[in-house]
């Protein structure tokens, strides 16, 4: 797969006043909307993933897109809260249980947008830019460095994969698409692909983005027939009969052309899915019948 990586919109600090007493996160922490991030003045203060973030404190009987936004976080924090739009007596008994696990008091009625720090999307912490001891930093302020996360991954042969992925400076080849019935494995879960099957979903990135180390051009993922056999897209081109009558694949291992056998257990247009003894570092031939060489 060709892959493409992009970074995140970064989470900021809302209006703070006060020193930073502790952060509930490091390099490599996932940070998810609910989650702690960091304890300022005494109180702790959590991510919310809302769609707009929170700009003016919240009480009795107010109205308006935020205080829907507030309803539904207290509903995923499985406190009190009202329906809709409306502050209700329900989302004021929600905000005393948030105000009190936050360690904002025992007894607060209205809610303060200083309590949640506006997350864009989840997202992976590549380096933080705040500190414990120091004061807290001011409205906008980054509060970390995000990884960068992955944008597109689009189906490629699997030689030029490996090449790119070594750092060979190959132009990208065309996307290919997958036959019906053949998966792309994340852990041995199938990726949901787009209409033309020569990408992964936008909705299965995540999972993919879990076993890849950020930055890279490319890798060559694991595939599944519909036969229920796991095994290797190949090019179909890149396939042959030796002098024995068997099914092979020609590839460089290690400087060496060798031919390897290859049971193919589906195949559709220019992609066959292959059971062969494949390693990720082979480069597979894309000519191989001008002389085949037995596998046998």
């Amino acid at each position: 797969m060709a892959l493409t990586w992009a970074t995140p919109p970064v989470a900021v600090a809302p209006a703070w006043d006060g020193i930073v007493q502790g952060v509930r996160a490091s390099a490599g922490t996932r940070l998810v909307s609910g989650d702690v991030f960091v304890k300022v003045q005494g109180v702790d203060r959590i991510l919310a993933t809302t769609p707009e973030p929170f700009i003016r404190s919240l009480s009795l009987g107010m109205r308006g897109a935020d205080v829907e936004s507030l309803n539904q976080l207290l509903r995923t924090r499985n406190l009190s809260h009202g329906t809709g739009d409306v502050f209700s007596r329900s989302t004021q008994n929600g905000v005393r249980g948030l105000a009190e696990s936050l360690g904002a008091g025992s007894d607060v009625r209205i809610f303060d947008p200083s309590w949640v720090i506006f997350l864009p999307r989840d997202q992976t912490v590549k380096e933080l830019s705040i500190n414990v001891g120091a004061p807290a930093p001011g409205a906008g302020t980054p509060l970390l460095v995000p990884a960068e996360e992955l944008a597109s991954a689009k189906i490629i042969d699997a030689g030029i994969a490996e090449s790119l992925a070594q750092g060979d400076d190959l132009p990208l080849p065309p996307a290919d698409s997958l036959p019906e019935g053949t998966d792309v494995l994340v852990s041995g879960e199938p990726l949901r692909l787009n209409d033309e099957r020569n990408a992964v979903d936008a909705g299965s990135l995540a999972a993919l983005n879990s076993v890849l180390a950020p930055g890279g051009k490319a890798a060559v993922i694991e595939s599944r027939s519909s036969h229920g056999a796991t095994g290797w897209s190949v090019p179909s081109v890149a396939l042959y009969i030796d002098r024995a009558g068997l099914s092979c694949i020609l590839v460089k291992r290690d400087g060496e052309i060798v031919g390897l056998g290859a049971a193919v257990a589906s195949v559709q247009g220019s992609r066959s899915v292959v059971q062969a003894p494949l390693r990720s570092t082979d480069k597979i031939g894309m000519d191989p019948t001008i002389d085949p060489m037995p596998c046998s």
